[in-house]
């Protein structure tokens, strides 16, 4: 798990994937696939929250305190 939160971590601070490899050792296939995973799990919460909106009072900023 440490690993997986170390890699998506490093994406978000703009490094590539073939940089995570070199950094973490890491094969690339799994980093993307781990990015992918992440990025879907967003896209759901993200969707969840939509159905709250009732109106502009009630956005907010979503917080992703531990991936």
């Amino acid at each position: 798990m440490l690993d997986h939160l170390k890699v998506i971590k490093l994406y978000l601070e703009n490094c590539g994937i073939r940089t995570i490899e070199r950094l973490t050792g890491i094969h690339n296939k799994l980093i993307s696939i781990w990015i992918e995973q992440m990025s879907d799990k967003i896209k759901l919460e993200l969707e969840k929250s939509k159905n709250n909106i009732k109106s502009l009072k009630d956005i907010g900023m979503v917080l992703i305190l531990e991936l």
